[in-house]
């Protein structure tokens, strides 16, 4: 196993939990509850300095009295015994730890020093670490969860990498109501070690990621990053939120985690390059990923749109219109075949207008008509009516695109009576929205990632540099002088270092 792999992570066949706490409420003791519920089925190791059990389980005093081998540590003990507690793990020679545990770089002071000499001792490790100060790891198909949040997302084919702890809890909760699935769940922390480009490497080859959804607050190497994130969007759809934009969010970021912003320029330059898309806010970052999970890529901008309600569809044009999608009408063979099918009073154009009782035999109807090449993306719209059966409807409408070349999205616009019809498409995997408007994004989104996947450049060519030349160049400058330099002056030195230049001359 390389030194890069995260193999400790993704499937661990033991867990130590250093600090584990008999109270299921303390963070130690929650870790611990979260591997039982989770159904874990490896072995969990409690390390607790003054008990023989928790919660059920035997329990050990330190990582050394541990006889087989461990594959993952956890640790969530005060920030001045994590140190420590890593030696005993390269000891014992754990493949992997997640240091749970704050008070690093983030406080200042003394943690900043505490921080600098993990990261030095780290150096020499052939340990990976996760952290310090950061929320944990979850791997829903492996069982396993190694943090101290409620619950356990669905296993699914979103791989989640975030820079904030708090943001993520938040995530877990809103996607449990709305079964949404994960491959990963990574916090991050302060990232002493493992960092994001770390991840990004891991899940582009993870058989269980179709999809990968980042929140960064900053970039830990940038050079290393547009590598790991052009490998990675090369061969799966990669959506990014990078916070900082602002000067005072930037301002935000350094005293939340301690880390630099950066450039937000650079880092649009870098995902454009790369082939990823950068989303603006949380919600669209997971309104997209969702779409990304369980749909093909759009061809191209043109969207269809089919509703039972003329309100939601002039909703869903504008919305397409502001997102730099078009609205091609059917072809005339197309509106003859769907009038067969529609009352008179059915619009027939873009949006197509089924009208307030449309029922699931009208919607089968405009749906089998268009079929998946009338346009590049199609988005179905729905109201209750005094007759509609949400349910079925939703039925037909998974049915009949199933298999689709072009990705279908839905807004179900209502409460308690389209419950039922969210329900049904969810469980299809045709991600369904509460509006028109973020449904129209998720689309438009997905085009857009999918024309900048077609236009991202390569790896950045090799370039040579010629040290000795510069130096020459520099000797060549005469004595030392305050002075400025124009372009023509420098173009020996930017040749040497193969920087390309304009042509300059005097």
């Amino acid at each position: 196993m390389s030194r890069r792999s995260l193999a400790p992570f993704l499937d661990p066949a033991s867990v130590a939990v250093v600090g584990a706490s008999r109270d299921p409420f303390k963070v130690g003791g929650s870790v611990v509850a979260n591997l039982r519920s989770a159904g874990f089925p490896g072995r969990i190791i409690p390390v607790n300095s003054r008990a023989d059990s928790v919660q059920g389980l035997a329990a050990v005093r330190s990582l050394l009295d541990v006889e087989d081998g461990i594959d993952l540590a956890v640790i969530a003990v005060p920030a001045v015994d994590v140190l420590p507690v890593l030696k005993q793990c390269a000891a014992r020679k754990v493949g992997g730890a997640v240091v749970i545990s704050a008070g690093f770089r983030e406080t200042g002071g003394e943690g900043v020093r505490r921080e600098a000499e993990l990261r030095e001792w780290l150096r020499g490790q052939p340990m990976r670490v996760l952290g310090p100060n950061c929320l944990g790891w979850i791997r829903p198909a492996r069982r396993l969860n190694v943090t101290f949040a409620p619950g356990m997302p669905e296993p699914g084919g979103i791989a989640f990498v975030t820079h904030s702890g708090a943001l993520a809890v938040a995530i877990l909760d809103w996607a449990r109501d709305r079964r949404v699935g994960f491959s990963l769940f990574a916090s991050l922390g302060n990232q002493a070690d493992v960092n994001e480009s770390d991840l990004l490497d891991a899940v582009a080859v993870d058989p269980e990621t179709r999809v990968i959804a980042c929140y960064l607050e900053g970039v830990a190497d940038g050079r290393r990053f547009l590598g790991a994130l052009r490998g990675a969007a090369a061969v799966k759809p990669v959506v990014l939120l990078k916070a900082g934009r602002s000067p005072e969010g930037a301002r935000a970021v350094s005293s939340h985690t301690g880390a630099l912003a950066g450039s937000d320029r650079a880092f649009d330059a870098a995902a454009r390059q790369a082939g990823a898309l950068r989303v603006d806010t949380v919600e669209e970052l997971f309104d997209v990923a969702r779409g990304l999970a369980s749909q093909p890529l759009p061809r191209g901008r043109r969207l269809m749109v089919v509703t039972n309600g003329g309100g939601l569809g002039i909703v869903a044009t504008d919305a397409a219109r502001a997102a730099g999608l078009s609205m091609e009408p059917p072809d005339e063979a197309v509106r003859k075949r769907l009038a067969e099918g529609l009352p008179a009073a059915a619009g027939l154009g873009n949006p197509i207008d089924l009208v307030g009782d449309a029922d699931a035999r009208r919607y089968s109807h405009a749906l089998h008509t268009l079929g998946g090449d009338s346009a590049d993306a199609m988005l179905v719209l729905l109201t209750p009516q005094a007759a509609t059966d949400a349910a079925s409807i939703g039925r037909t409408i998974a049915g009949v695109t199933r298999g689709w070349p072009i990705p279908v999205a839905a807004a179900f616009v209502g409460g308690a009576r389209v419950a039922p019809g969210v329900r049904v498409l969810e469980e299809a995997g045709v991600p369904c929205y509460g509006f028109p408007e973020p449904a129209v994004r998720t689309l438009a989104g997905m085009a857009r990632l999918a024309a900048l996947r077609g236009t991202a450049s390569g790896p950045a060519p090799a370039r040579v540099a010629d040290p000795a030349h510069a130096r020459a160049w520099l000797a060549g400058l005469g004595p030392a002088a305050v002075r400025q330099l124009g372009l023509p002056e420098l173009s020996p030195l930017l040749d040497a270092y193969g920087i390309p230049r304009l042509a300059a001359r005097v």
